[in-house]
């Protein structure tokens, strides 16, 4: 297989000594194949190497574990990779929430979420005390600035639409709301997808999801076919079948695309 494969050729004489990229390769396939372990065993044998795992590595590892319902070695990763030096990104944070989320542990990814709001809240406030060492790693111009400024808020959003989706999976329609003031209140790029995890969290409360439905009208919001299917779902869940079929006819009257199942 591949991990055999990649093993041969590490021990051809002459062959170059693989780096973070080949290893890296390597464990995304695996988090694809949920091959949680080979993935693990392949950090181990990059320690042994002496090849010195980076943030990415780790997150791909953590998203192996996650995505096969490993939450608590996705946790002890994540420790592992913090006594590292390692900083977590908005994509450990993604990953780890995913998974607390498939081990139905909620409150656990909520405290993920907050981990996030301290860290950027600490951000924002040192926005003004940059090195000039900070400074030359962004980039010394005005546009650069602006947009891994935009690059950042689209990833702290993706972290706080998997919060949502946490509590929706949890039920906890009031935490998903804190969350998304939480996200108004950082200045979060909130899309679609946002309101649709939203939606979901309202499970059969089809009075919750009208103000969430009113919230996305007065932002002037198109709905979408993930927030069709989720409004649909809180209706079908009610029993209000009628009212879930004129939403289905909206759609097509709308040109949204439709699902085929």
């Amino acid at each position: 297989d591949a991990l055999e494969a990649f093993e041969r050729l590490t021990g051809v004489d002459g062959a170059p000594d693989p780096d973070v990229i080949s290893y890296n390769n390597l464990l995304t396939a695996y988090a694809r194949t949920v091959l949680w372990q080979r993935a693990v065993d392949l950090l181990g044998g990059m320690l042994n190497s002496h090849v010195r795992p980076d943030t990415i590595i780790y997150n791909s590892v953590i998203n192996a574990c996650a995505r096969s319902g490993q939450w608590v070695q996705a946790q002890d990763l994540y420790r592992e990779m913090l006594n590292s030096r390692l900083k977590a990104d908005s994509a450990t944070y993604s990953t780890l929430i995913n998974g607390y989320t498939r081990g139905a542990k909620w409150e656990m990814a909520l405290e993920v979420g907050e981990q996030v709001k301290r860290k950027m809240s600490a951000s924002i406030g040192n926005k003004g005390d940059d090195s000039s060492e900070d400074r030359r790693i962004r980039g010394s111009t005005s546009n650069t600035r602006e947009d891994g400024s935009i690059a950042a808020n689209r990833l702290n959003a993706v972290v706080y639409t998997a919060l949502i989706n946490a509590a929706s999976r949890g039920k906890q329609w009031q935490r998903a709301v804190e969350v998304l003031g939480t996200m108004v209140e950082l200045a979060l790029r909130i899309d679609s997808i946002t309101y649709s995890s939203l939606l979901s969290a309202c499970g059969n409360n089809v009075e919750q999801a009208k103000v969430v439905c009113d919230r996305m009208d007065s932002l002037g919001m198109r709905r979408d076919t993930s927030t069709y299917n989720a409004l649909i779902g809180v209706y079908a869940k009610s029993h209000q079948w009628g009212d879930a079929m004129d939403l289905f006819e909206q759609m097509k009257n709308k040109a949204v695309r439709l699902n085929i199942f």
